[in-house]
């Protein structure tokens, strides 16, 4: 049935609005996941960027400070449920206070006070304030320094001689002010305490925004589902929902990190980024490497089992079993019959006579040295006329040895693919006799060891080669180039 113009129309806006949503909800999952991210990594990250702020803030030679820093830390502390240590805080306000005092007059009484209220703030904010695991990293930072700038390994007893009233009258304030403000006061200012509810949890927000963008994300996956539903009558609520299996980290509280995997899905389904290469390389190396722990696992149980077969004492058995009588059909027949007579042509008709200037060169050769051993060569070498006459005699005596050859086994061919009974028994006779002599000669126990133990230690040898051939990383990176090779010639081959 034709559809109308107005009806196209219709259904090309409402692909553009599905589209517009897909590629709009693909961009929230985006900043949502960005969002995830920046909050796991908050705590760690607010720490970088007190410290940073506070020595860009120092540094009088470089003006650029981002204000925004921290108005994002104190709102974003407030989600978080933390807030500054009031020990950072009074620390901070009492140094700022000496710092302003002794550079008045620094053998005041008020310096004097000031330096031991500093000093007591100081210990009680080291030894109070490992609360949590960033706080005691900064703390043990701070001990650190305090040790490396006194030499000395107590920190108590460091802070006991930075802060000592008597110390302090001698030395340069200045070079003491900038130790302070350069390697203490930011890893200070980055020192927190968490928020706790009556019952003794931490305060943390998180959910609460996070939960818009849940209910949001839940509208979409109920819409796809209600979607795919009008389009197959037959499926049932369940499952077109669960059609949208990859969509579930995007509803649940937990696991917040498994949202890559839906946003990376929605992001390349709108084709805001291109993830096929990136898929594709991944596949491809799975898929090599798979291939190649298949085929290591077929080889060597292939080669596990030819061992043990050659290991068994039943070997002269095995090979009297390979005889026409022991392999006998239900029609009379036997394999080995029907492969002499499929593959004996081939080789007499065929293969024989394509390789007849090689086995006339062989055979001339053969003929040659020969000539040349015996006696009769010493008394005609003198003579050249002797001497190419005895090359020509065996040459012509080579090709006519190869082609009555060649003509008697195309003859046998002849023979074989006409059906000769009587041809057919004496060859099967001839390769049952052969499997019973060997057979035979394997029935001494001298020659079955000495045999079993040459043939394994060889297919040992292709064992090993063979695995490590496989466990080779070249080799895959091999694998993969030559499929890069096929693919782009072949698509090259193709746009051409």
């Amino acid at each position: 049935m034709v559809i109308p113009s107005w009806q196209k129309a219709k259904m090309a806006d409402k692909d553009k609005y599905w589209k517009a949503w897909s590629k709009g909800l693909a961009i929230l999952a985006l900043a949502n996941f960005s969002w995830v991210i920046f909050d796991i990594s908050y705590v760690n990250l607010r720490s970088f960027l007190i410290k940073n702020e506070l020595l860009v803030h120092n540094n009088a030679s470089n003006k650029v400070l981002n204000t925004n820093i921290p108005w994002i830390i104190s709102n974003y502390d407030k989600i978080k449920g933390i807030k500054k240590s009031n020990l950072s805080d009074r620390f901070l306000e009492n140094f700022y206070s000496l710092n302003q005092e002794i550079s008045i007059n620094k053998t005041s009484p008020r310096a004097k006070d000031l330096i031991v209220k500093q000093k007591n703030i100081a210990l009680l904010l080291i030894e109070e304030s490992n609360d949590n695991a960033t706080n005691k990293k900064g703390l043990e930072t701070i001990k650190e320094k305090l040790r490396k700038k006194t030499k000395n390994e107590s920190y108590r007893i460091a802070i006991e001689e930075l802060l000592d009233f008597d110390y302090l009258t001698k030395v340069d304030w200045s070079n003491e002010n900038l130790f302070w403000k350069k390697e203490i006061i930011p890893i200070t200012e980055s020192i927190f305490t968490n928020k706790f509810d009556i019952k003794g949890n931490k305060h943390n927000y998180f959910w609460q925004i996070s939960l818009s963008f849940q209910i949001i994300f839940l509208i979409d996956i109920i819409i796809r589902s209600y979607s795919l539903k009008r389009k197959l009558n037959d499926i049932t609520w369940i499952d077109a929902i669960s059609k949208r299996w990859l969509d579930i980290p995007l509803i649940i509280p937990f696991f917040p990190l498994l949202r890559i995997f839906p946003v990376i899905e929605r992001l390349s389904n709108t084709r805001i980024i291109q993830t096929e290469p990136i898929r594709a390389a991944i596949s491809q190396w799975i898929v090599a490497l798979l291939a190649i722990e298949i085929f290591e696992i077929l080889t060597i149980k292939m080669l596990d089992t030819i061992q043990s077969s050659i290991d068994s004492p039943r070997l002269p058995t095995k090979i009297r079993n390979l005889c026409s009588y022991q392999l006998k059909r239900g029609n009379g027949n036997s394999e080995i019959s029907d492969l002499v007579r499929l593959w004996l042509p081939i080789l007499l008709q065929k293969i024989g006579p394509n390789m007849r200037q090689q086995l006339i060169a062989v055979l001339n050769y053969s003929l040659q040295r020969s000539m040349k051993k015996s006696s009769l060569h010493t008394l005609i070498k003198p003579n050249l006329v002797l001497e190419k006459a005895e090359e020509a005699i065996s040459s012509q005596l080579s090709s006519g040895m190869v082609d009555t050859l060649l003509g008697f086994s195309k003859n046998t061919g002849d023979a074989f693919f006409e059906k000769d009974n009587a041809l057919n028994k004496l060859s099967i006779e001839t390769i049952d006799q052969f499997w019973e002599e060997l057979a035979d000669s394997l029935e001494s126990e001298d020659v079955l060891n000495k045999t079993q133990f040459l043939l394994t230690s060889i297919f040992e040898k292709i064992k090993l080669s063979s695995f490590q051939e496989l466990k080779s990383q070249n080799s895959i990176s091999e694998m993969i180039t030559e499929l890069d090779d096929l693919n782009f010639n072949t698509t090259k081959a193709r746009t051409n």
